[in-house]
């Protein structure tokens, strides 16, 4: 029994010692910035497969998709690109989510688009492009899927609701280390047509612009 209690003491005393050195050690602060997308700290554009000659740097959605024009199949695809200065350079990033809020495309995507399989897929962008000349023929080069977002609005309904978080870590670590040319955004499948993702951009309502949420230390 006196061996038990000694040995109990001894187990205490441990324990208490390592409580006493952590509480020591002061721990690194964490910091979460909230970037949210205007046209002042980042830029948005769309560029469509159909008119791959045209600028959308203006367009008030961030959207993903495929469609058909007069029975001609078209993707759709967006480019977009956080300003990271605010971020310390020495930071050791913790997590990086991109939150990204429903905005219905318009009258011409009926609810149909919604319901397939509008799983999405994230690349960064390798090369410098503006969101006032950038086309779908003149599109950045683009690195492999770094980030995917997966499901499909089973309901056939899109709602103020339906809002995504995608988990962005590891392209926003690169970028940060590397260099940031943002990232494009872009269905999983684009062979299957009638489907379509729509969020909103720097130039649709302010309630509904793209966030980067990132916590670091």
């Amino acid at each position: 029994m006196k061996v038990l209690l000694k040995i109990g003491s001894m187990m205490i005393f441990l324990i208490f010692s390592q409580v006493l050195f952590a509480q020591g050690n002061t721990p690194p602060k964490i910091f979460v910035v909230k970037i949210p997308l205007t046209q002042c700290n980042g830029q948005c554009a769309y560029i469509g497969e159909i008119n791959p000659n045209g600028n959308y740097g203006n367009y008030v959605n961030f959207t993903a998709g495929k469609w058909t024009w007069d029975s001609k199949p078209a993707a759709m695809r967006s480019l977009i690109q956080f300003d990271l200065t605010s971020i310390p350079s020495n930071a050791v990033i913790l997590s990086a989510k991109l939150v990204l809020k429903a905005n219905p495309p318009g009258s011409g995507f009926p609810s149909v688009a919604y319901a397939q399989p509008n799983g999405l897929v994230f690349k960064p962008l390798l090369t410098t492009w503006s969101e006032n000349t950038v086309t779908w023929s003149s599109s950045p080069t683009v690195g492999p899927v770094m980030a995917t977002h997966t499901g499909s609005l089973a309901n056939g309904i899109l709602l103020p609701s339906d809002n995504i978080t995608v988990d962005v870590t590891t392209l926003i670590k690169a970028q940060k280390l590397g260099n940031n040319f943002g990232m494009m955004m872009q269905l999983v499948d684009e062979s299957q047509h009638y489907k379509i993702r729509s969020f909103g951009s720097d130039d649709g309502p302010a309630a509904k612009v793209p966030v980067l949420e990132i916590t670091f230390n």
